[in-house]
């Protein structure tokens, strides 16, 4: 369509139906002046979807478009046609919930200004939005009857079971490098995507930009990943506290940091440098003399977390609404053994393989001294 979109007349229209003092009429296209880009547009970045073209001008009433963002709860309702089985028609009405933000849906969102919204909560009387394959391009509209959205997408609980797959936990690993796990609801209620009207374009001027919506666009979802726990500020907050953790736990015999992988949110412990044997915590080490003299000193430390690896976990109600994120994290154990030999050091870190349990994995440590 878009390649012949000045010459649409002939795939392409409007019918009007029959109403008090206007006969039915059909307005075909006269040509297509915009179309939003899905390019980039996936699970984890719902991107508009809708397109502006003229046609002759008809004497109804138009609706005005909302100059505000719909927030979170607001009651709307989206105009919907019933098929009629066997016809190529059907019959008017209206679908009536309200208004999500920080859903599982577009969960990278959480406030109302965003490119994409989501209807998926039972109004007070308990109808939900539960549309059809077909309605696509409906008007979303508020308790004033204003266009606040076009319909674009329509799920049901097909869309549960592949979000039970896992995809897009994969997909948030790939991109943020944070092992992300989701606490679904175990149904799915019924739901629609719809393009927010005041982040679209204006199609009165299609060659300017939208600066209403992209000025108050909260921040991206790079900005707001790492951030907001319910249990830490951040990540670097929270792993701060597990280093102070597991640093603590640690008979005195070195001194740790944690060290971050560069390709994801796993850390390990490291040894930093070599206390004075004075300060040895003796009691919570093995140690062993060997050799001539019992110069050399053989010291292990007990097991304990060697490699920490991050979660977090996103919390969804009933409705699909975010609650919640925390972080948590899981760890796999090991020790440190160290050969010494007055100034001279050798330290090794020894685990238990991932491949065969049974075998253990020995790293030897490198560039370690004592402590000034």
């Amino acid at each position: 369509m878009w390649e012949q979109r000045g010459d649409c007349s002939e795939y392409l229209g409007i019918k009007f139906p029959a109403t008090p003092g206007h006969e039915s009429e059909i307005r075909m296209c006269e040509e297509i002046i915009y179309r939003s880009s899905l390019e980039g547009d996936s699970s984890l970045n719902i991107k508009q979807d809708y397109a502006f073209f003229r046609i002759k001008p008809v004497e109804r009433i138009v609706l005005n478009l909302s100059a505000y963002p719909v927030k979170n709860q607001d009651e709307i309702t989206v105009r919907k046609v019933n098929p009629v089985k066997g016809q190529m028609s059907g019959t008017l009405d209206y679908a009536n919930c309200k208004a999500q933000t920080e859903s599982m849906l577009n969960f990278q969102y959480a406030s109302e200004w965003s490119d994409t919204g989501l209807a998926v909560q039972k109004d007070i009387n308990g109808k939900t939005c539960k549309i059809i394959q077909g309605n696509s391009g409906s008007p979303v509209l508020n308790v004033r009857g204003e266009i606040v959205g076009f319909v674009q997408s329509y799920a049901t609980d097909n869309y549960l079971k592949l979000l039970k797959l896992g995809f897009i936990e994969k997909e948030l690993k790939q991109k943020y490098k944070l092992d992300v796990k989701f606490e679904m609801p175990s149904s799915m209620p019924q739901h629609f995507h719809f393009t927010q009207s005041l982040c679209a374009k204006n199609p009165k001027a299609i060659d300017s930009e939208n600066t209403t919506c992209k000025n108050n666009l909260k921040k991206s979802a790079e900005d707001g990943f790492y951030s907001d726990f319910e249990n830490a500020k951040n990540v670097d907050e929270y792993v701060a506290n597990i280093k102070s953790t597991i640093v603590r736990s640690y008979p005195q015999f070195l001194t740790y940091d944690l060290v971050k992988k560069q390709d994801d949110y796993s850390y390990s412990v490291h040894p930093v440098c070599l206390l004075d044997a004075k300060r040895w915590d003796k009691a919570n080490l093995q140690i062993e003399n060997v050799g001539f003299l019992g110069k050399a000193k053989n010291v292990k430390t007990s097991s304990r977390a060697m490699f920490i690896k991050l979660l977090a976990t996103y919390h969804f109600d009933n409705n699909f609404a975010f609650t919640k994120k925390t972080l948590s994290y899981s760890t796999e154990n090991g020790y440190f053994e160290a050969d010494v030999d007055g100034a001279n050091l050798k330290l090794h870190r020894k685990f238990m393989s991932s491949a065969n349990y049974y075998s253990e994995n020995k790293e030897e440590i490198k560039n370690i001294s004592w402590c000034p």
